[in-house]
Protein backbone atom coordinates (compact mmCIF):
# COMPACT_ATOMS: atom_id res chain seq x y z
CA UNK A 1 0.00 0.00 0.00
CA UNK A 2 0.86 3.90 -0.55
CA UNK A 3 2.60 4.85 1.88
CA UNK A 4 0.65 7.88 4.38
CA UNK A 5 3.63 10.34 3.32
CA UNK A 6 4.49 8.94 -0.24
CA UNK A 7 5.99 11.93 -2.80
CA UNK A 8 2.10 13.03 -4.05
CA UNK A 9 4.43 14.98 -7.27
CA UNK A 10 5.69 12.05 -7.76
CA UNK A 11 2.72 9.69 -7.76
CA UNK A 12 1.12 12.10 -10.27
CA UNK A 13 3.70 12.42 -12.60
CA UNK A 14 3.51 8.34 -12.72
CA UNK A 15 -0.30 8.48 -13.16
CA UNK A 16 0.12 11.20 -15.53
CA UNK A 17 2.65 8.74 -17.57
CA UNK A 18 0.16 5.60 -17.40
CA UNK A 19 -2.65 8.13 -18.64
CA UNK A 20 -0.29 8.84 -21.69
CA UNK A 21 0.24 5.65 -22.32
CA UNK A 22 -2.98 4.39 -21.91
CA UNK A 23 -4.28 7.01 -24.45
CA UNK A 24 -1.13 6.49 -27.42
CA UNK A 25 -2.17 2.49 -27.06
CA UNK A 26 -5.45 2.84 -26.80
CA UNK A 27 -7.05 5.63 -29.44
CA UNK A 28 -10.59 4.73 -28.32
CA UNK A 29 -9.80 5.46 -24.83
CA UNK A 30 -8.37 8.45 -26.00
CA UNK A 31 -11.63 9.30 -28.13
CA UNK A 32 -13.99 8.35 -25.19
CA UNK A 33 -12.71 8.71 -22.00
CA UNK A 34 -14.85 10.97 -19.45
CA UNK A 35 -13.09 12.77 -17.12
CA UNK A 36 -13.49 11.78 -13.25
CA UNK A 37 -13.04 14.22 -10.07
CA UNK A 38 -13.83 12.61 -6.78
CA UNK A 39 -14.41 13.37 -4.26
CA UNK A 40 -12.73 16.44 -2.02
CA UNK A 41 -12.35 13.56 0.77
CA UNK A 42 -10.94 10.82 -1.32
CA UNK A 43 -7.44 9.48 -0.38
CA UNK A 44 -4.69 11.18 -2.51
CA UNK A 45 -3.33 8.58 -4.44
CA UNK A 46 -7.14 7.05 -5.37
CA UNK A 47 -7.73 10.42 -6.35
CA UNK A 48 -4.58 10.84 -8.24
CA UNK A 49 -4.79 8.00 -10.31
CA UNK A 50 -8.54 8.61 -11.78
CA UNK A 51 -8.50 12.18 -12.08
CA UNK A 52 -4.97 11.40 -14.56
CA UNK A 53 -6.86 7.98 -16.00
CA UNK A 54 -10.50 8.85 -16.58
CA UNK A 55 -12.70 6.55 -17.34
CA UNK A 56 -14.28 4.68 -20.52
CA UNK A 57 -15.15 1.22 -21.60
CA UNK A 58 -12.09 -0.29 -21.47
CA UNK A 59 -12.14 -0.03 -17.80
CA UNK A 60 -14.97 -2.34 -17.51
CA UNK A 61 -12.84 -5.30 -20.08
CA UNK A 62 -10.02 -4.56 -17.15
CA UNK A 63 -12.52 -5.97 -14.84
CA UNK A 64 -12.70 -2.44 -12.81
CA UNK A 65 -15.49 -0.81 -12.11
CA UNK A 66 -16.54 2.93 -11.98
CA UNK A 67 -14.59 4.26 -8.83
CA UNK A 68 -17.35 7.22 -8.37
CA UNK A 69 -19.81 6.85 -5.02
CA UNK A 70 -23.17 6.80 -5.86
CA UNK A 71 -22.32 4.24 -8.85
CA UNK A 72 -20.36 2.09 -5.91
CA UNK A 73 -23.05 2.68 -3.34
CA UNK A 74 -25.98 1.87 -5.95
CA UNK A 75 -24.12 -1.84 -7.59
CA UNK A 76 -23.37 -2.50 -3.78
CA UNK A 77 -26.70 -2.78 -2.90
CA UNK A 78 -27.78 -4.04 -5.37
CA UNK A 79 -25.35 -7.18 -5.40
CA UNK A 80 -26.16 -8.03 -1.75
CA UNK A 81 -29.59 -8.04 -2.04
CA UNK A 82 -29.25 -10.72 -5.07
CA UNK A 83 -26.94 -12.78 -2.25
CA UNK A 84 -29.64 -12.33 0.14
CA UNK A 85 -32.66 -13.30 -2.15
CA UNK A 86 -30.82 -16.48 -3.03
CA UNK A 87 -31.52 -18.25 0.61
CA UNK A 88 -28.43 -19.73 1.16
CA UNK A 89 -27.48 -18.26 4.25
CA UNK A 90 -26.08 -14.29 3.01
CA UNK A 91 -26.64 -11.62 5.52
CA UNK A 92 -24.65 -9.52 5.62
CA UNK A 93 -26.38 -5.38 4.41
CA UNK A 94 -24.15 -2.17 3.70
CA UNK A 95 -24.03 -1.44 7.47
CA UNK A 96 -21.96 -4.17 7.32
CA UNK A 97 -19.53 -3.21 5.25
CA UNK A 98 -16.34 -0.47 5.76
CA UNK A 99 -18.63 2.88 5.90
CA UNK A 100 -15.78 4.57 3.73
CA UNK A 101 -15.90 2.32 0.59
CA UNK A 102 -16.06 2.18 -2.88
CA UNK A 103 -16.51 -1.16 -5.25
CA UNK A 104 -13.05 -2.32 -7.58
CA UNK A 105 -14.49 -5.01 -9.19
CA UNK A 106 -18.02 -7.30 -9.31
CA UNK A 107 -17.59 -10.88 -11.16
CA UNK A 108 -21.30 -10.51 -12.08
CA UNK A 109 -21.07 -14.78 -11.32
CA UNK A 110 -22.25 -14.55 -8.23
CA UNK A 111 -18.84 -15.11 -6.59
CA UNK A 112 -18.07 -12.46 -5.04
CA UNK A 113 -17.30 -8.50 -5.55
CA UNK A 114 -14.37 -6.37 -4.52
CA UNK A 115 -14.72 -3.15 -2.60
CA UNK A 116 -12.08 -0.74 -0.56
CA UNK A 117 -11.72 -0.01 2.71
CA UNK A 118 -11.03 3.66 2.92
CA UNK A 119 -12.12 3.65 6.65
CA UNK A 120 -8.92 5.22 7.99
CA UNK A 121 -7.52 5.94 4.28
CA UNK A 122 -5.58 9.33 3.10
CA UNK A 123 -4.17 7.90 0.20
CA UNK A 124 -4.22 4.76 -0.80
CA UNK A 125 -7.25 1.47 0.34
CA UNK A 126 -7.18 -2.58 0.99
CA UNK A 127 -8.95 -4.39 -1.54
CA UNK A 128 -11.94 -6.80 0.94
CA UNK A 129 -13.94 -9.71 -1.04
CA UNK A 130 -17.53 -9.89 -0.11
CA UNK A 131 -17.83 -13.98 -0.69
CA UNK A 132 -21.41 -14.29 -2.21
CA UNK A 133 -21.53 -18.07 -0.51
CA UNK A 134 -20.34 -17.45 2.75
CA UNK A 135 -21.01 -14.25 3.61
CA UNK A 136 -17.39 -13.78 4.95
CA UNK A 137 -15.55 -10.30 4.21
CA UNK A 138 -11.51 -10.57 3.79
CA UNK A 139 -8.97 -8.47 2.33
CA UNK A 140 -7.75 -9.26 -1.60
CA UNK A 141 -5.46 -7.20 -1.83
CA UNK A 142 -3.38 -4.35 -0.03
CA UNK A 143 -3.03 -1.87 -2.36
CA UNK A 144 -6.16 -0.23 -4.41
CA UNK A 145 -3.82 1.70 -6.43
CA UNK A 146 -1.55 -0.88 -7.15
CA UNK A 147 -4.45 -3.43 -7.68
CA UNK A 148 -6.39 -0.83 -10.62
CA UNK A 149 -2.98 0.21 -11.74
CA UNK A 150 -1.69 -3.31 -12.70
CA UNK A 151 -5.63 -3.99 -14.16
CA UNK A 152 -4.74 -1.06 -16.85
CA UNK A 153 -1.51 -1.94 -17.64
CA UNK A 154 -2.76 -5.79 -18.29
CA UNK A 155 -5.32 -3.67 -20.83
CA UNK A 156 -2.95 -1.78 -22.52
CA UNK A 157 -0.39 -4.71 -23.23
CA UNK A 158 -3.32 -6.96 -24.27
CA UNK A 159 -2.65 -5.52 -27.64
CA UNK A 160 0.88 -6.39 -28.37
CA UNK A 161 2.08 -9.95 -28.69
CA UNK A 162 2.30 -11.22 -25.92
CA UNK A 163 4.30 -14.81 -24.42
CA UNK A 164 4.73 -16.53 -21.41
CA UNK A 165 8.42 -17.60 -20.42
CA UNK A 166 10.05 -19.64 -17.59
CA UNK A 167 13.55 -18.45 -16.55
CA UNK A 168 16.10 -19.72 -14.25
CA UNK A 169 17.37 -17.58 -12.23
CA UNK A 170 13.54 -17.14 -11.15
CA UNK A 171 14.42 -13.67 -10.75
CA UNK A 172 16.56 -12.89 -13.61
CA UNK A 173 14.29 -10.50 -15.76
CA UNK A 174 13.27 -8.73 -12.65
CA UNK A 175 16.29 -7.45 -12.22
CA UNK A 176 16.31 -6.17 -16.19
CA UNK A 177 15.47 -3.11 -17.55
CA UNK A 178 14.00 -0.89 -14.79
CA UNK A 179 10.26 -0.20 -13.37
CA UNK A 180 8.29 2.87 -15.04
CA UNK A 181 5.75 3.60 -12.47
CA UNK A 182 7.34 1.87 -9.19
CA UNK A 183 5.30 4.12 -6.99
CA UNK A 184 1.97 2.66 -8.61
CA UNK A 185 2.96 -1.21 -8.94
CA UNK A 186 6.57 -3.21 -9.50
CA UNK A 187 4.81 -5.99 -10.99
CA UNK A 188 6.05 -3.72 -14.43
CA UNK A 189 9.04 -3.49 -15.95
CA UNK A 190 10.43 -2.27 -19.17
CA UNK A 191 13.39 -4.67 -19.89
CA UNK A 192 13.95 -3.21 -23.42
CA UNK A 193 12.84 -0.57 -26.05
CA UNK A 194 9.09 -1.97 -26.59
CA UNK A 195 9.63 -5.26 -24.33
CA UNK A 196 7.49 -5.33 -21.20
CA UNK A 197 6.86 -7.71 -18.13
CA UNK A 198 2.94 -7.61 -18.36
CA UNK A 199 1.66 -7.87 -14.37
CA UNK A 200 0.37 -11.11 -13.28
CA UNK A 201 -3.47 -12.21 -13.76
CA UNK A 202 -3.26 -11.37 -9.90
CA UNK A 203 -3.93 -7.85 -9.94
CA UNK A 204 -2.79 -7.45 -5.98
CA UNK A 205 0.23 -8.75 -7.60
CA UNK A 206 3.84 -6.74 -6.88
CA UNK A 207 6.48 -8.54 -8.50
CA UNK A 208 6.17 -9.42 -12.35
CA UNK A 209 6.89 -13.01 -11.83
CA UNK A 210 6.09 -16.17 -9.88
CA UNK A 211 8.30 -19.33 -9.38
CA UNK A 212 10.65 -17.13 -12.53
CA UNK A 213 7.24 -17.37 -15.06
CA UNK A 214 6.81 -14.11 -16.67
CA UNK A 215 4.33 -12.39 -19.08
CA UNK A 216 6.05 -10.35 -21.72
CA UNK A 217 4.37 -8.22 -23.77
CA UNK A 218 6.57 -6.78 -26.95
CA UNK A 219 5.69 -4.87 -29.82
CA UNK A 220 6.79 -7.15 -32.38
CA UNK A 221 8.77 -10.20 -32.97
CA UNK A 222 12.16 -8.31 -33.92
CA UNK A 223 12.02 -6.54 -30.77
CA UNK A 224 11.45 -9.74 -28.57
CA UNK A 225 14.51 -11.09 -30.68
CA UNK A 226 17.02 -8.17 -29.91
CA UNK A 227 15.57 -8.51 -26.27
CA UNK A 228 16.64 -12.54 -26.65
CA UNK A 229 19.60 -11.87 -28.38
CA UNK A 230 20.96 -9.56 -25.18
CA UNK A 231 19.87 -11.76 -22.26
CA UNK A 232 22.47 -14.17 -20.17
CA UNK A 233 20.08 -16.84 -18.26
CA UNK A 234 20.69 -20.19 -17.53
CA UNK A 235 17.92 -21.20 -18.69
CA UNK A 236 14.64 -20.52 -20.47
CA UNK A 237 11.29 -22.13 -21.62
CA UNK A 238 8.33 -20.48 -23.87
CA UNK A 239 4.83 -21.48 -22.97
CA UNK A 240 3.71 -20.66 -26.51
CA UNK A 241 4.55 -19.58 -29.77
CA UNK A 242 5.98 -15.88 -30.22
CA UNK A 243 4.20 -15.22 -33.23
CA UNK A 244 3.38 -16.84 -36.96
CA UNK A 245 5.59 -19.06 -37.92
CA UNK A 246 7.82 -21.28 -40.70
CA UNK A 247 7.72 -25.14 -40.34
CA UNK A 248 9.79 -27.79 -41.55
CA UNK A 249 10.78 -31.55 -40.85
CA UNK A 250 13.86 -32.10 -39.43
CA UNK A 251 16.53 -30.06 -37.66
CA UNK A 252 17.31 -26.77 -38.45
CA UNK A 253 20.31 -27.12 -39.74
CA UNK A 254 18.39 -28.09 -43.17
CA UNK A 255 17.14 -24.40 -43.05
CA UNK A 256 20.28 -22.19 -41.76
CA UNK A 257 22.78 -21.45 -43.83
CA UNK A 258 26.39 -19.46 -42.73
CA UNK A 259 25.00 -16.10 -43.79
CA UNK A 260 21.80 -16.29 -40.83
CA UNK A 261 22.84 -15.74 -37.58
CA UNK A 262 21.41 -18.03 -35.24
CA UNK A 263 22.41 -18.21 -31.01
CA UNK A 264 21.26 -21.56 -28.93
CA UNK A 265 20.18 -20.27 -25.64
CA UNK A 266 19.28 -22.74 -22.82
CA UNK A 267 16.44 -24.43 -22.86
CA UNK A 268 14.05 -27.56 -21.99
CA UNK A 269 15.21 -31.13 -22.44
CA UNK A 270 14.95 -32.85 -25.52
CA UNK A 271 14.38 -28.65 -26.92
CA UNK A 272 16.58 -26.53 -29.07
CA UNK A 273 15.69 -22.72 -29.04
CA UNK A 274 17.32 -20.23 -30.66
CA UNK A 275 17.05 -16.73 -31.92
CA UNK A 276 18.99 -14.63 -34.52
CA UNK A 277 18.02 -14.19 -38.16
CA UNK A 278 17.00 -16.31 -40.87
CA UNK A 279 17.13 -14.75 -44.22
CA UNK A 280 17.69 -11.57 -42.85
CA UNK A 281 14.45 -11.87 -40.87
CA UNK A 282 15.05 -11.42 -36.88
CA UNK A 283 13.59 -15.30 -35.95
CA UNK A 284 12.92 -17.10 -32.93
CA UNK A 285 13.79 -21.26 -33.70
CA UNK A 286 12.52 -23.98 -31.75
CA UNK A 287 13.78 -27.52 -32.72
CA UNK A 288 11.67 -30.45 -30.66
CA UNK A 289 9.85 -33.19 -31.88
CA UNK A 290 11.63 -33.97 -35.78
CA UNK A 291 10.24 -30.53 -36.10
CA UNK A 292 11.85 -27.07 -36.21
CA UNK A 293 9.54 -23.93 -36.10
CA UNK A 294 11.13 -20.60 -37.52
CA UNK A 295 9.10 -17.44 -35.78
CA UNK A 296 8.71 -14.21 -37.52
CA UNK A 297 7.00 -11.21 -38.49
CA UNK A 298 3.42 -12.00 -39.92
CA UNK A 299 4.22 -9.94 -42.33
CA UNK A 300 7.21 -11.77 -43.83
CA UNK A 301 6.04 -15.01 -43.91
CA UNK A 302 5.12 -15.17 -47.49
CA UNK A 303 8.14 -13.68 -48.98
CA UNK A 304 10.04 -16.56 -46.67
CA UNK A 305 7.92 -19.05 -47.30
CA UNK A 306 10.02 -20.10 -51.20
CA UNK A 307 13.07 -19.22 -49.63
CA UNK A 308 12.44 -22.15 -46.68
CA UNK A 309 11.30 -24.17 -49.66
CA UNK A 310 14.44 -23.54 -51.92
CA UNK A 311 16.90 -24.77 -48.84
CA UNK A 312 15.07 -27.44 -48.15
CA UNK A 313 15.45 -28.66 -51.86
CA UNK A 314 19.18 -28.34 -52.05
Amino acid sequence: MLADDVDLAALRAQTKSLAELLRAEVPKHARTQRVLALEADAPAGIAALWESVGWSELMTKCELESPELATSEQRIAERMEEYRSWGDGFELTPNDLPKRRRLVQDDGNGVRFLITDETSATVDAKVLGVQADTGEVGEAADSYVRWCSNAILRGIFARWYNLDVTVKPARALEKLGHCPWPLLTQAARELAPDVYCVPPPDYSANSPQRKGRYQLAYRSPQKLVAFLESVELEHIELGGDPSDFLECNGPASKLFKDTDRLRWLPAAPNTKLGVGSFADEPAIVVEAKGKTKIYVNPRSIERLKPIRDARLNE
